[in-house]
């Protein structure tokens, strides 16, 4: 029995300019310009505050940071390394004592829970798999994967599988890779970057949520009521 997380690859750069220059010049083009654009005036449009509301954290977070960003000009060249990912820090990412878990194919149809419980009906067949392996960004110091790897055992955020288990293109394992983002000033938010299997697997078109803004624009009969609770877990995403 081997942990998965045995098979992960380091994805930082360890020289940020030879990084840099391998990856050639990067610049806006015209229909990205009018992408951001558009996505702009859609969040302004949504997390605006009328005279009769207060402020919602998430809504003045989310415009403040809208309104920090700065318009790129086509042609304007984009440096690739200006990106919101960190290293993992063991100390700093918030995990909770226990993980809670949860089994949707317990919830759904026996439809749906049985494309969730044989995963060859996700799986794309091996023609469809690209060329070569997606990479992933784990950016883990070698001498910090072994106390995040047990962390994440001891709270149950992850399993041991069986080496065996793994899938691989070309001989090369498809894991996920683990980097983090700024949250708090004493914590960063892990995130689990899966990108080479997702590659390899179909998408569940049926697997669609509404985004929770959109809660916004229920509209109720004077005769009707809507009904919901939800709570804000330190340590649940």
């Amino acid at each position: 029995m081997v942990s998965a997380y045995n098979y992960f690859e380091l994805g930082s750069p360890k020289n940020p300019e030879a990084y840099r220059a391998g990856m050639g010049p990067y610049q806006v083009s015209d229909h990205q310009r009018l992408a951001f654009i558009g996505l702009v005036d859609q969040l302004s449009a949504c997390c605006s505050c009328s005279v009769s509301e207060d402020w919602t954290r998430g809504r003045k977070t989310l415009l403040e940071a809208i309104r920090g960003l700065s318009e790129a000009a086509p042609g304007q060249p984009i440096d690739p390394l200006v990106c919101p990912a960190r290293a993992v820090d063991p100390a700093r990412i918030s995990l909770p004592s226990e993980a809670g878990r949860s089994r949707p194919e317990e919830l759904l149809s026996r439809e749906y829970a049985e494309v969730l419980e044989n995963y060859e009906k996700i799986e794309l067949p091996m023609s469809s798999w690209p060329a070569a392996p997606v990479g992933s960004c784990h950016w883990v110091s070698p001498q910090d994967e072994e106390v995040l790897r047990s962390r994440l055992l001891e709270s149950r955020m992850v399993d041991v599988v069986e080496a065996s288990a793994v899938p691989r293109l070309h001989g090369r394992p498809l894991v996920a890779g683990l980097f983090t983002v700024a949250h708090k000033p004493a914590s960063d938010r892990l995130i689990v970057d899966r990108r080479p299997a997702n590659a390899t697997e179909r998408r569940l078109v049926w697997a669609k949520l509404p985004s929770g803004s959109q809660f916004g624009q229920v509209r109720l009969a004077p005769d009707q009521c809507l009904r919901g609770s939800g709570e804000d877990l330190q340590n649940f995403f």
